[in-house]
């Protein structure tokens, strides 16, 4: 029977020992110079790294892992698997095999479930960014896009628009929105990041009423509450040219999300979405919904083609599917709620001059 030599350290506290080294049917015999011989079960033996033919030896007992037994011999370790096969680098791969099969069978799963579930994987990544972040980069989009354009600021003006916003705040679980009116060329509204609104002069001359303003601040409330723009602007942009403009984007850039916020159009899902929360927002406001759907049916008929490219750009609410008649239909078949007008007649004027 082959006899190696080798070196023990750590066992009862001593030093470096040479020992001499047996591999027999009941395990590894370690016979020092001096002292009690040990034997090492081949079931307890431990190695940090796979042992392969021809490498050094280094093992431990799982019962005493202090103890460190080096064997430096070209042939010991080939002998030493034939004992003990599950310290062999093919063991090992098998071992590691197993968990990342089972891993990956999980992550296969997951994502078969989130895509039958249709779940929004940038929405996901939007909301692991902190809302200050969002609120940042949404206030500097904002004001890129008041360069050149007039931003309405009328002192009693200002005053009927945060009192509205407030009361719509209060009815979105006392969400901090903040709304500005900027003098564009189209009639829109769009939420940007974080808890930003604009909304375009031209749209508050359109309305027939402060009703139907509250009911396109509550829709886009609803997408801010969903987070559609950040995921949308993730979505069109990529994560990583996204990451690179919200952890410090130049100016040209980030003008040019809002040239994208302003043409954006979310799925019949998002916009879904965006109308269940702003009915939510409008009954817990004490604000009558109705007229909302008074609106949609004005632009409808404003813009005459369905879905049309001008629809898209005049209007987010208006630029992508459910078709008009499905969100008319749904906001009249809702059940009525106590209300009142969200402004006073006077507050209404003047809002309708906040850009005079």
């Amino acid at each position: 029977m082959d006899i190696w030599e080798g070196r023990l350290s750590g066992a009862d506290n001593a030093a470096i020992h040479h020992v001499r080294l047996r591999l027999t049917e009941a395990g590894l015999e370690i016979t020092p110079d001096t002292g009690q011989g040990l034997l090492w079960p081949y079931a307890q033996l431990r190695s940090s790294a796979p042992i392969y033919p021809g490498g050094d030896v280094l093992i431990s007992l799982a019962q005493e892992p202090d103890a460190r037994l080096h064997v430096n011999h070209p042939e010991f370790a080939g002998k030493l698997l034939e004992f003990v096969p599950d310290l062999s680098r093919k063991a090992a791969r098998r071992r590691l095999f197993i968990p990342l099969f089972l891993a990956t069978l999980a992550i296969l799963f997951a994502l078969g479930y989130l895509w039958v579930s249709k779940t929004n994987f940038s929405q996901i990544i939007a909301r692991m960014i902190p809302e200050s972040t969002w609120n940042i980069l949404g206030e500097k989009i904002i004001d890129s896009m008041a360069v050149g354009h007039k931003v309405c600021r009328d002192s009693a003006g200002e005053a009927a628009l945060l009192q509205l916003v407030k009361r719509l705040n209060r009815g979105s679980n006392r969400r901090d929105f903040k709304v500005r009116v900027i003098d564009l060329s189209v009639i829109n509204a769009f939420a940007t990041p974080g808890e930003n609104i604009v909304i375009s002069n031209k749209l508050i001359q359109f309305v027939k009423s402060p009703d139907e303003v509250a009911g396109v601040l509550a829709h886009e409330m609803g997408h801010g509450i969903e987070n559609h723009p950040e995921a949308g602007l993730i979505r069109s942009l990529g994560i990583s040219a996204a990451m690179s403009i919200i952890l410090g984007g130049s100016s040209n850039n980030i003008a040019s999300l809002g040239s994208l916020l302003l043409q954006m159009s979310y799925s019949r899902d998002a916009e879904r979405e965006a109308d269940r929360h702003a009915l939510e927002i409008l009954r817990d406001s004490a604000i009558d919904a109705q007229p909302l759907a008074d609106f949609f049916r004005r632009m409808e008929k404003r813009t005459g083609v369905k879905g049309s490219q001008f629809a898209r750009k005049a209007l987010s609410l208006m630029g992508s599917h459910p078709a008009v008649q499905e969100r008319v239909t749904n906001i009249e078949n809702t059940p009525a709620w106590p209300s009142k007008p969200a402004l006073t007649p006077a507050q209404w004027k003047a809002l309708q001059q906040i850009c005079e």
